[in-house]
């Protein structure tokens, strides 16, 4: 985030509503656990806390929750808390070419790659034998997959054991050419992956053992020697990679010997997947800023405003507080689109020449967004009428084609044209913005015409 702490012109405001997470002691953070209508954060911790005081060798945490919904600066946020408690936190992220489908095979690369380079910067180098021989061991399954490389992965893993040599640099060159492998084309990859997957036992084994030697060197560098991999962004995964990762290969990942925070897409806890029977799972919910009647939920609506108010003066860049209000309310709780209809609203008080965001450059920001879904709920035939029951109800569409329903439900979560809410009971609703598309209007009117006709005199 800039070093501006507080935006107080229009100018100011593109600064301090960048879509990126907040550091743990960035002055625009706010706290918005009653906003959100739910301590699942403070158990999380409280979960990771107690499997330390009870003797529990590793903790497996899946953390669900919406994309945009500020897990990752609420992990940031974690990660401060537990390293004052024994635990040395390493936050990972999936590389931008495997967050549409990446498997347990390369992120366990990613996760060597890591520590080796997280360690080396920290002042705590790995032991170079024990870096080879994993690299080595990746190389050679590499050199399976593929025999065209064979001769430039042989090349780097000899040289690299080369006595007096830039043994590092060439140990980081061998992983770095075959991460580049394992994120190119999706026939190379799932030819790696074929490969590594025979070897899963081997795999798990030899990281196994380099998370021991990692939590051996913590020890000897006076580190805390809970080692805490939080595996980040893994909840932009599509459905079917989800439920490969999480489902099928989950008891692979349990098996990993470190403390592990896994990110995962909020509709792993629908039914069939529960991946709460797989891993202690915990939910952030996003803030609702209506409530399930409709009407305005002010202690969620008050936190969507103190993250606006931790970033610009409100009454500096805003006409009113009516309007900020009016783009809390069109975001439907997400922290992402909220930043992303200030973006909006902003450019087009700055193209019309006006001081400050006013209801007519928020409703254009809405009108934009609702366009937007308008453009990808195609075909609105299939589309329309199940967002118009999930907002009529409330809660999941009905379907005699039980896999069918299941699928769409779950792929209107994924891409946020649905939420997920969390108070007394677990609810769903559509996104705001696509209330005033005329379609969707179309096929409310026609459920509730039905709903009447059907009605007992």
């Amino acid at each position: 985030m800039s070093k501006l702490i507080r935006a107080t012109t229009l100018d100011e405001v593109i600064h301090v509503v960048q879509l990126e997470p907040l550091d743990a002691n960035d002055a625009c953070y706010a706290n918005l656990g009653s906003a959100r209508s739910s301590s699942q954060l403070q158990r999380m911790r409280r979960h990771i806390l107690d499997s330390k005081q009870k003797g529990i060798p590793f903790v497996h945490v899946a953390f669900v929750g919406h994309r945009g919904g500020g897990k990752t600066t609420e992990l940031l946020q974690l990660e401060i808390e537990l390293a004052a408690e024994g635990f040395t936190p390493i936050h990972l992220d999936v590389d931008p070419q495997l967050r549409k489908d990446a498997d347990y095979p390369e992120l366990l690369l990613w996760l060597v790659d890591t520590l080796v380079n997280e360690f080396q910067q920290r002042g705590w180098p790995l032991d170079r034998s024990e870096v080879e021989s994993i690299t080595r061991w990746f190389g050679e399954r590499t050199i399976e997959a593929d025999e065209t490389n064979q001769k430039q992965i042989q090349l780097d893993t000899e040289t690299g054991g080369g006595a007096g040599g830039d043994w590092f640099g060439l140990s980081f060159k061998l992983r770095s050419f075959i991460k580049s492998s394992l994120s190119g084309s999706v026939e190379q990859r799932n030819k790696f992956r074929q490969v590594l997957r025979k070897w899963s036992t081997d795999l798990v084994d030899r990281v196994n053992k380099f998370l021991a030697h990692a939590r051996s060197v913590l020890f000897t560098h006076g580190q805390p020697g809970r080692l805490l991999i939080v595996q980040d962004n893994l909840d932009r995964l599509p459905p079917d990679s989800a439920k490969r990762l999480f489902v099928e290969s989950g008891e692979i990942l349990l098996t990993l010997q470190a403390d592990f925070i896994w990110t995962a897409p909020v509709d792993m806890k629908l039914a069939p997947y529960r991946l709460d029977a797989i891993f202690d799972t915990f939910h952030m919910p996003i803030p609702a800023p209506r409530m399930k009647s409709g009407e305005v939920n002010q202690p969620a609506l008050d936190g969507l405003l103190e993250l606006i108010a931790k970033r610009m003066d409100i009454p500096a860049v805003f006409d009113s507080i009516a309007t900020a209000n009016l783009l809390c309310l069109a975001c439907g709780g997400s922290l992402r689109d909220l930043l992303r209809l200030i973006q909006e609203s902003r450019l087009t008080a700055l193209v019309e020449k006006k001081p400050k965001m006013d209801a007519s450059c928020a409703n254009e920001a809405i009108k934009q967004f609702r366009l937007n879904y308008e453009r990808s709920l195609i075909p609105g035939n299939l589309y329309y009428p199940v967002l118009a029951e999930i907002h009529l109800t409330k809660h999941d569409p009905a379907g005699t084609e039980i896999a069918a329903a299941r699928e769409r439900f779950s792929e209107l979560i994924f891409n946020d044209s649905v939420f997920q809410y969390n108070g007394q009971d677990t609810w769903y609703d559509v996104h705001p913005v696509i209330l005033e598309i005329p379609r969707f209007k179309e096929a409310l009117k026609v459920l509730r015409d039905s709903q009447q006709r059907i009605k007992p005199a």
